[in-house]
C-alpha cells in the first residue's frame, strides 16, 4: 500500500506540479493520510481514482514503492488554474481605483494613466499571445501624493506589488510570463518614488 501525506502533497503544490482546483488521481490501493485530505480540500483539490477515469485526464499523481511521487500532465496545456489567473488579475485591476487615497489626491492625467494600466490588464487577462496588448507608459507630470494620504499610498503600492508577484508565481506559460514582468517592472518605475506634496 502506497501512502500519499501531506508533507509530499505539499511539495508538489511548491514545485507548481499540482495548483488550485486540479483533480488528483490516485491508484485505489493507496493510502491519502487525513491531514493531506485536509489539505487538497483547502486547496479545492479533487481526489479521483484512477481505475474509474481514463487518459484524458488534467492531472494524475503516481508514487511508486520508494513513496516518491511525480505527476503526469496529458491534454492540459498549462499547468495552473486559468480561472484563478483571471482572478488574480482582475484583483489587480481593483487595486488601481486606490480605495484608501482620496480622489483629489491624484491629477487627471494620473487617473488617466491607472485607467490605461486597467485596460491593459483587462486585455492581457485574455491570456492570448496572438493578441498582447501594447505598453503605453507615458506619463506627462511627476506623481505627487499629500502628505495626509502618504501612508495609504505606501500600502496601496505594496498591494499591488504584491499582487503582482502572486500572478508573475501562477503564470506558467513562458512568453507570457516575460511580457507581463516587462509591464510590471516598467509600471514599478514610473509609480514608485512619488514625492510629498
Amino acid at each position: 500500500m502506497k501512502v500519499i501525506t501531506e508533507d509530499i502533497i505539499r511539495r508538489q503544490f511548491r514545485k507548481k506540479q499540482l495548483w488550485e482546483g486540479a483533480e488528483l488521481l490516485v491508484d485505489s490501493a493507496s493510502l491519502i493520510t487525513p491531514s493531506a485530505h485536509s489539505y487538497l480540500r483547502e486547496h479545492h483539490i479533487r481526489v479521483v481514482d484512477s481505475s474509474k477515469e481514463n487518459a484524458s485526464t488534467s492531472a494524475q499523481l503516481i508514487t511508486d514503492d520508494n513513496g516518491s511521487i511525480q505527476q503526469l500532465l496529458s491534454n492540459y496545456e498549462e499547468p495552473q488554474n486559468k480561472k484563478q489567473v483571471e482572478l488574480e488579475i482582475k484583483r489587480l485591476i481593483n487595486l488601481f481605483y486606490f480605495p484608501l487615497i482620496q480622489e483629489r489626491c491624484f491629477s487627471n492625467n494620473w487617473w488617466l494613466f491607472f485607467e490605461k494600466q486597467q485596460e491593459w490588464l483587462e486585455t492581457f487577462n485574455q491570456l492570448d499571445k496572438e493578441n498582447l496588448p501594447a505598453l503605453d507608459m507615458k506619463i506627462e507630470s511627476k506623481l505627487h501624493i499629500d502628505i495626509e494620504n502618504y501612508r495609504a499610498w505606501l500600502f496601496s503600492f505594496n498591494e499591488i506589488t504584491i499582487q503582482i508577484e502572486k500572478i508573475q508565481c501562477l503564470l506558467s506559460d513562458q512568453w507570457l510570463s516575460q511580457y507581463f514582468n516587462v509591464w510590471s517592472n516598467n509600471l514599478k518605475k514610473v509609480i514608485q518614488s512619488p514625492k510629498k506634496k
